[in-house]
């Protein structure tokens, strides 16, 4: 659906979705369909129909190889239950091999983040909170690099379709659309299918309502 139904209220079915793009929602939001279970139908090409036993007057969804209209928003989706593991040294910079440091450190508690983000004087590290139980452990071992914080409690909201990211002014509207809102990280990609942003869970459901007023109406 363009997001989820229980969030929005004006949420609408996709009839058509790429595999790529299937397969993005699947990294960014709740679980749909196992990557084991459509990677047949992927490499022989095989139209896949989504359909709702819930709800058996509905078209359902057709998941292709590809689709007529690329540059388009697909869906909003969301991930809860992110941290955020923050680096600050002003003169971090100045630490020779630091930011290896935290890669290696990350590395050695089986620690997968989604996303790094690095300046002279900060790092922050993206991750799921409830795979990642070692986070705290990653966290008072980095203290050796500066000042650490964690935080807890938050949310990845995606935009997602098939080359989002090169549509004109994509990440501008974006961001826009959400207004005031207090942003902890935002991931714009120059390419790709998606575009993101973190924000506190309790901003979560609005922002998501945000975003799908924006791409599909109210």
């Amino acid at each position: 659906m363009t997001a989820d139904p229980r969030i929005v209220d004006g949420a609408r079915n996709l009839g058509n979705i790429s595999y790529d793009e299937e397969s993005e929602l699947e990294f960014l939001g709740p679980p749909t369909l196992h990557l084991k279970g459509i990677l047949p139908a992927v490499e022989g090409n095989i139209t896949v129909r989504i359909l709702n036993t819930m709800q058996p007057e509905q078209r359902g969804t057709l998941i292709t190889r590809d689709i007529k209209e690329e540059r388009r928003v697909a869906s909003i989706t969301h991930k809860e239950r992110m941290c955020i593991i923050k680096v600050n040294n002003p003169r971090l910079i100045f630490i020779k091999g630091a930011y290896r440091s935290v890669s290696e450190a990350l590395q050695r508690h089986g620690i997968s983040p989604e996303l790094i983000s690095v300046s002279k004087a900060d790092v922050m590290i993206l991750l799921n909170d409830v795979r990642n139980v070692k986070a705290a452990e990653a966290a008072e071992e980095l203290k050796r690099l500066g000042e650490v914080e964690v935080v807890h409690g938050l949310t990845k909201v995606s935009i997602v379709g098939k080359a989002v990211a090169t549509i004109p002014g994509i990440a501008q509207r974006m961001l826009a659309a959400v207004g005031d809102m207090p942003i902890e990280m935002i991931e714009c990609k120059g390419s790709g299918m998606s575009q993101s942003f973190v924000v506190r869970e309790e901003y979560a459901k609005d922002a998501i309502r945000a975003l799908h007023k924006e791409f599909f109406g109210a």
